[in-house]
């Protein structure tokens, strides 16, 4: 049996996962936006500029907190890798 490595069992899983992420994230918007149009009186007070920049704040930290603990500390992954 052959034993991969580290790189080629990472590669294989984002082959797998890449396809279904966009039936996933679709799948997520549409039970947001359900939930959202039931609740709308209510909703819609909570939708505002300050709110939604707050919202867009926290996805790009988010995103740069996980691209960070995922490459080691740096700042870009492909430097790493290479």
């Amino acid at each position: 049996m052959d034993s991969q490595t580290l790189r080629e069992s990472v590669t294989g899983a984002i082959r797998y996962w890449e396809p279904r992420r966009l039936l996933y994230n679709a799948v997520l918007a549409a039970i947001v936006l359900i939930f959202f149009g039931i609740y709308y009186p209510t909703s819609k007070s909570f939708l505002s500029v300050d709110s939604v920049l707050g919202l867009f704040l926290l996805v790009v930290f988010g995103k740069r907190r996980v691209l960070r603990s995922i490459s080691g500390g740096h700042l870009c992954l492909c430097v790493q890798l290479s």
